[in-house]
């Protein structure tokens, strides 16, 4: 048992990675905060679509979009079970601080395996803005829409990172 939980942990680094390192950079990586998020309302919708996700504290990852060459900015949250989700801005001119900011998904279930992406928008106010590498720290609430591709499958989170530089 112990040796599935290290894969599955291992496995999730490694999407997560993938999704935070940009693709084809040649010199430093994208500046990363690393702090914890918060689920703190759940739509109905959500449970009713078949996705339960839990009112709770998870590890998470933040990743601005600083300067050009960057990748876009990306949220990525951690379940304990081992579940990670993966948010990432399709609009390249955004650090995901705003309204209806168009963001694709990536799963990687408790199992392992990763499930189709799905497209929503988040409504986030971040904190400061605009985010520079010289800020400490970074401050997100808002709303995640369409999880899971579930119409009315809404997260409201709140969420306190460091920069890891």
């Amino acid at each position: 048992m112990r040796n599935r939980a290290a894969a599955m942990a291992a496995t999730a680094t490694l999407l997560s990675l993938c999704v935070l390192a940009p693709a084809g950079a040649a010199g430093a990586e994208p500046q990363v905060w690393d702090g914890r998020m918060e689920i703190t309302a759940v739509d109905p919708a959500c449970a009713a679509g078949g996705v339960n996700m839990d009112i709770a504290d998870y590890g998470a990852l933040y990743r601005p979009k600083l300067q050009a060459g960057d990748p876009n900015s990306a949220l990525v949250f951690f379940a304990p079970n081992g579940l990670n989700v993966n948010l990432m801005a399709t609009d390249p001119a955004t650090q995901m601080s705003g309204s209806n900011i168009a963001y694709s998904a990536i799963v990687q279930g408790s199992d392992g395996v990763i499930h189709p992406t799905w497209n929503g928008t988040v409504t986030f106010t971040v904190s400061p803005a605009p985010v520079t590498p010289a800020d400490a720290d970074v401050k997100i609430t808002g709303e995640v829409d369409n999880f899971a591709n579930i119409t009315g499958c809404a997260l409201t989170i709140a969420g306190a990172f460091l920069s890891r530089q």
